[in-house]
């Protein structure tokens, strides 16, 4: 007999969580995601939530201050496996990421699902400031800039990290080349395990 869609989920996302949470204490930070569940009453799934203790986010070795939000479901297709309906990757230079972030990087697949009226890009980051030439811009119904969904591919979370230390120069907690290598394994052992048949 198949385990519930809660069982399943509470086996496998915490392994997931835990890797996740690998990929920042071996690289940028001591402090550890966690996991905790949750039932959608509106959408009628089961869902984990992987963040930092503080969900506010936390503040790395550099002043820079980070906010991660991953939900996860179990994966349709494989029941051993979840799968991301949700993450939120926020980085700024105050504790205040609610109105002080700079750079916001969102991938939503549910809401076409869920939400007939979206029509933006699933995967899409938001920056939180506005050129003069925006300012300048004329056009009807102007959004706020950092309203904007500017498209982008699912941005793996390796990929957060390798920005942050690449270019705002986070301070490694090993060699930065070490820490470097480490999320590119990462990224192609997902790659391989995405790409291999079941």
């Amino acid at each position: 007999m198949p385990d519930s869609e809660e069982t399943a989920l509470r086996r496998n996302a915490p392994p997931f969580a835990r890797h996740l949470s690998s990929l920042f204490t071996k690289t940028v930070t001591d402090h550890a995601l966690k996991c905790a569940f949750f039932f959608d009453r509106e959408k009628d799934r089961h869902n984990a939530l992987i963040r930092f203790r503080d969900k506010r986010g936390i503040r790395l070795d550099n002043g820079c201050h980070i906010r991660i939000l991953q939900r996860v479901v179990v994966n349709p297709d494989d029941r051993s496996k979840v799968t991301t309906a949700e993450y939120q990757y926020v980085y700024g230079f105050s504790e205040d990421l609610d109105n002080e972030w700079v750079l916001r990087y969102e991938y939503v697949p549910e809401q076409v699902e869920f939400d007939p009226e979206y029509k933006y890009p699933i995967g899409h980051v938001h920056f939180n400031g506005v050129p003069d030439s925006y300012e300048r811009f004329e056009m009807d119904d102007k959004k706020p800039y950092p309203d904007l969904h500017c498209p982008t591919r699912r941005i793996a979370l390796e990929d957060f990290i390798e920005h942050l230390i690449i270019e705002l120069r986070v301070p490694t907690r090993a060699a930065r080349e070490d820490c470097l290598a480490l999320l590119a394994d990462s990224r192609r052992e997902y790659e391989r395990k995405k790409t291999k048949p079941h």
